[in-house]
């Protein structure tokens, strides 16, 4: 990440100032760069005018998020877990942080949940369409601590009874 961040600001460093800057030898330098043209396909060139490395894509930078194998494991972890909110109010805006974690990700890594067992399950049962102003309602209390007031019925019955909620209460159950 040094190298790339000191030919990235564009003041041509060579593999000596390189070598300084990340404390290795310039032979390490040289062997990182051969790297970074091969395993990310930086557009590293010499210049001989400038003596020093300069990227031919202006826009060029290299992936890298550090990633732990758990925190790898939590990213496929949530692409499973996308399917569980699909048709619900929030299913565009994890696809949206999900699309975004990956696109931060090198190249060379894949996120496929695919070796997670449907079994798996994160929301018990299906939801099924949450209406957005319902949502949007429930939301802003959680958010605002207040308590939600509505009308109830059970499948069992005609009427409607009203109901008061408090999503953040950790209410004891009536005995």
């Amino acid at each position: 990440m040094v190298i790339d961040e000191a030919i990235r600001v564009g003041k041509y460093p060579n593999t000596d100032s390189l070598a300084a800057l990340a404390e290795v030898n310039s032979r390490t330098i040289q062997r990182d760069i051969e790297y970074m043209r091969a395993m990310y396909g930086a557009p590293i060139k010499y210049s001989p005018a400038r003596r020093g490395y300069y990227y031919t894509e202006p826009n060029f930078f290299i992936k890298s998020v550090p990633l732990t194998e758990g925190e790898l494991f939590s990213i496929a972890l949530f692409d499973r877990m996308l399917e569980e909110y699909r048709n619900t109010p929030l299913e565009k805006d994890l696809r949206n942080i999900f699309g975004k974690i990956v696109q931060c990700l090198p190249d060379n890594v894949n996120v496929q949940a695919n070796f997670l067992t449907r079994q798996m399950t994160f929301i018990p049962g299906h939801a099924g369409m949450i209406h957005l102003e319902v949502f949007k309602t429930v939301f802003k209390a959680l958010k605002q601590h207040q308590t939600v007031c509505f009308e109830y019925r059970s499948l069992e019955q005609s009427n409607y009874t009203f109901r008061m909620a408090d999503p953040l209460s950790r209410c004891q159950p009536e005995r």
